[in-house]
């Protein structure tokens, strides 16, 4: 057994029990999420990604990435221990696109984040 690869699957035939995936490339930089060709694969040989969880359209995610918060509501010249609002980091996915998810912000601002860089708040989590 080989080292476990990341895709992004692009469509799924139920009846023939098969998904379309797109594999995740190696890049120099790891916050790249490149992906190559399209590869049809058998459902019985996919499974979850351990780290990225599931993420659907509707989740609510935080984002890990304080800076990239600080950024999007223009905040990036200011001071370092500048405060970023809740509403900022707390977020819904609004749609998928090829690995990223398009997330719509609590304060009303919109961004394509990776999901390397949000955590998805599970409704387990909340009870």
């Amino acid at each position: 057994e080989g080292p476990r690869k990341s895709g992004v699957i692009q469509t799924v035939n139920h009846k023939a029990r098969t998904a379309v995936v797109r594999w995740q490339r190696e890049s120099d930089k790891v916050e790249d999420f490149l992906l190559g060709d399209a590869e049809t694969v058998s459902l019985y040989a996919l499974d979850t990604h351990p780290a990225f969880g599931h993420y659907h359209i509707g989740s609510m995610v935080i984002l890990l990435d304080i800076e990239r918060a600080k950024e999007r509501a223009g905040m990036a010249q200011q001071a370092q221990d500048s405060q970023v609002s809740t509403a900022a980091i707390f977020g819904q996915i609004r749609a998928l696109d090829n690995g990223r998810l398009h997330i719509v912000w609590a304060d009303g601002s919109m961004s394509f984040e990776y999901p390397s860089k949000v955590f998805v708040v599970d409704k387990d989590d909340l009870e």
